[in-house]
């Protein structure tokens, strides 16, 4: 009697409280099937079977079953793994222990629970009322009626290059909602502190909506926990819901993980478009001008996956889609150390192809590059759709990561170090990164010069580059400095035809004794110069810290070299396979006659 009265009091707890979304799963457990066969796949659709892991699939799925599947299973032989016993309980202790700790979990707490729809819309006006850049957007409503919102983070002007973010597409997904929220809550806040992403913003247009999928979305807290479809009803059937990604109009209902039938999770809808959702995206996207990108970012398999999605085949702009890709995955894996896998299509088994979903519609219909997201975990066993709250952060700021170098993409830039006296410094970079590190690269070096002539180079970039207070240390017995356009400095005529230092370059000098000069300033880092030598002769200078033969430092411009001279006669022949330099040394500067411009940087230090 006690016992009746405990489940009694639990299942009244859970009703008052608005709950009752583990009630389809009484009875059920979760398994993974060592292997699927297509025969076993369709002997098992009589049993309302749920997919989990679109990682795994197509070869070990992880499935949601009842007690009559499992004695299927059982009877035929077919070997299982149970991952979840009693699937009900683990959804029950879920809800009851966001219930006890929401209260808890506020401000910057926000993002360490699991939110309802209407905490979403409270989030997104305090976002917007927050930010100068920041405002709401209506996309219009979903079947029953529910508001579809996002953010538009814009600097103003026009036809600006645009941006677009979107989750919850599969209501079930829960921590997509958290890491979109997260995305455009934290593109606002940085607008403000980070120079890189003001600089970003004021080039990029940026469209954030965290759930595309209200009614599902909320149908999922409080009635069914994996629900996936939109919650339309389906006339001539007691089964609701299309899947809003097989819904769109490429190769729509193409057989590709797709299903006619109202019951399966997969339905495709009565025709593209059918479902109010897509219909009220579709309208809004192509409302967007210059619209580049877009992310539809799902859970949970732990990838990041270009056009196309129903084929193997590349798209025409294959080798951009993969170079993105990977710049996407490296950015989101290398944030918590957490491996995504980049692919197109199947991406080599790791998913399987489907028909009629949004990103390869956003890159058929719109010309926007459209990849999707399957954040973490990469498997049931990490947490599935329930990744563990206290990691909702950590796939907030993979998604994060990975969603800038969409936007960095969109805006034409290439990111990294601009400043050349900098350890890191990028000779590719269009825009610092903030990123340079200076500090650590403060050298110095000590040049012995002999009396008479001699030609020296050094790998510091001088505090104070200019030849008078380059020359400083030596000034007493300088006779003239040259550089390799003939241009001099005649300390004795209070003379500068030099100038400054260039890094690079080397010069020649003329003591009347032998002294020490001594330079402070920045060590260049060598692999990362790039050496820029003209036609003809030059006076170039070696940039490494240590000697290096001569042969291996100039390889790369081996055929385009005639001569390698030192200032005392020593000479390297590449047509005779003859050095009587050997290696190149630090501090000393060398002459070079080339049949034709080149460029080259030497090895690291």
């Amino acid at each position: 009697m006690k016992k009746t009265l405990s489940i009694i009091v639990l299942f009244v707890f859970i009703q008052v409280n608005g709950q009752n979304n583990s009630l389809p799963y009484d009875n059920t457990s979760v398994i993974k099937l060592e292997s699927l066969t297509p025969e076993m796949e369709t002997a098992l659709t009589i049993y309302d079977v749920t997919y989990l892991s679109c990682r795994s699939h197509s070869a070990s799925p992880e499935l949601i079953v009842n007690e009559e599947a499992k004695r299927w299973l059982n009877t035929n032989g077919v070997a299982y793994e149970i991952l979840v016993d009693d699937l009900k309980q683990k959804i029950d202790q879920e809800y009851e222990y966001m219930r006890s700790m929401r209260p808890q979990r506020d401000g910057a707490d926000w993002y360490a629970i699991y939110r309802t729809y209407d905490e979403v819309q409270d989030k997104l006006a305090e976002i917007a009322g927050n930010s100068t850049i920041a405002t709401i957007i209506d996309l219009g409503d979903s079947y029953e009626n529910r508001s579809i919102k996002g953010i538009k983070l814009s600097t103003g002007g026009t036809n600006k290059p645009a941006v677009f973010f979107n989750g919850c597409q599969h209501a079930r997904e829960w921590v997509t909602v958290m890491a979109t929220t997260y995305l455009v809550d934290q593109l606002a806040q940085n607008y403000v502190d980070d120079e890189l992403t003001r600089s970003l913003l004021e080039m990029v247009d940026v469209y954030v909506v965290p759930i595309v999928n209200p009614d599902g979305y909320v149908y999922s807290h409080t009635t069914d926990r994996y629900w996936r479809k939109n919650r339309q009803i389906n006339p001539g059937s007691s089964y609701v819901g299309t899947d809003l990604n097989r819904n769109w109009d490429i190769d729509w209902n193409g057989g590709a993980s797709t299903s006619t039938l109202p019951s399966s999770d997969i339905y495709v809808g009565t025709a593209p478009f059918s479902a109010p959702e897509t219909q009220v995206l579709k309208n809004y996207m192509e409302s967007i001008p210059n619209l580049r990108g877009h992310l539809d970012i799902h859970s949970y398999s732990a990838l990041v996956l270009g056009p196309w999605g129903y084929t193997n085949n590349p798209t025409p702009d294959h080798e951009q889609v993969v170079t993105l890709g990977n710049a996407m995955n490296d950015a989101i894996t290398n944030t918590h150390d957490y491996p995504f896998t980049f692919g197109i299509g199947d991406a080599n088994g790791s998913i399987y192809l489907a028909s009629g979903t949004m990103p390869d519609w956003s890159y058929d219909g719109l010309g926007a590059l459209g990849f999707t997201y399957e954040l973490r975990p990469d498997s049931w066993t990490g947490g599935g759709f329930e990744l563990p709250e206290s990691q909702i952060l950590d796939a907030s700021e993979e998604n994060y990561n990975g969603a800038m170098e969409m936007i960095i993409w969109a805006a034409d830039i290439q990111l990294g170090c601009t400043d050349p006296t900098a350890s890191n410094y990028d000779p590719e970079a269009t825009t610092d990164d903030g990123s340079c590190d200076v500090n650590s690269s403060d050298g110095s070096q000590t040049i012995a010069l002999p009396q008479g002539w001699y030609i020296f180079s050094t790998y510091v970039h001088p505090e104070s580059p200019s030849m008078e207070q380059l020359l400083a240390p030596v000034v007493h017995s300088l006779i003239i400095a040259k550089n390799g356009a003939g241009l001099a400095y005649l300390p004795d005529w209070d003379f500068n035809g030099i100038g400054n230092l260039v890094d690079g370059q080397a010069y020649q000098v003329k003591l009347s004794s032998a002294g020490d000069l001594d330079i402070t300033g920045t060590k260049i880092m060598p692999e990362t110069f790039v050496m820029n030598l003209d036609e003809g002769w030059n006076m170039f200078a070696y940039l490494r810290d240590s000697s290096g033969d001569l042969t291996e430092m100039l390889a790369s411009i081996h055929d385009q070299i005639h001569i390698v001279k030192t200032f005392d006669g020593l000479a390297y022949l590449p047509d005779w396979d003859f050095n009587g330099i050997g290696n190149l040394e630090p501090g000393k500067g060398y002459q070079i006659k080339l049949s034709t411009a080149v460029s080259f940087s030497y090895p690291e230090n």
